[in-house]
């Protein structure tokens, strides 16, 4: 468990940098990464690095779950992004498109109601820093179709939440 890590590795810091958690800080080529900051705190945390990494031009694919508080995953987001892409992951608890779109109104930045998280990837714009953020969920969508994996992993799906 995480408790049980962070204890182990307190003494060790070079041992936290060869953690490697699938979605989390993870980058692929042709300027993909992905992040599954999905509330505020985290995309907080994300904004950070980028604007610490000096991350532009930047393109956003977000997925959220409706029952997140969408506004603070966007907020610390929006205003790095030129660009947006929402998708409506392919969970139970999905927020759609169509319904994330109107959280990115009020900042500077085109807005794309995108298909498919597996399409936002393959369209999107080759001279911009791409960031896939927003759910665990979308995140492992993205990462199956970026490892040619089929999705849900191992034919595994849930409606337990």
């Amino acid at each position: 468990d995480v408790e049980r890590l962070a204890v182990a590795l307190e003494g060790d810091p070079a041992a936290l940098q060869a953690v490697r958690w699938p979605g989390r800080a993870e980058r692929f080529p042709g300027n993909i990464f992905l992040d599954c900051a999905h509330n505020g705190a985290a995309a907080e945390a994300l904004a950070d690095w980028l604007r610490q990494g000096g991350v532009k031009p930047l393109h956003l694919v977000m997925g959220v779950m409706a029952d997140k508080d969408v506004a603070k995953v966007v907020a610390p987001l929006a205003p790095l992004a030129d660009s947006v892409t929402v998708v409506t992951p392919k969970y139970p608890r999905r927020l759609p498109a169509e319904q994330l779109a109107p959280a990115f109104e009020g900042y500077d930045l085109s807005v794309t109601v995108g298909t498919t998280v597996a399409r936002a990837l393959a369209e999107r714009p080759r001279d911009k820093f791409c960031v896939v953020t927003g759910s665990g969920f979308l995140v492992g969508e993205a990462r199956a179709y970026l490892t040619n994996q089929p999705f849900p992993e191992l034919g595994l799906s849930t409606t337990a939440r």
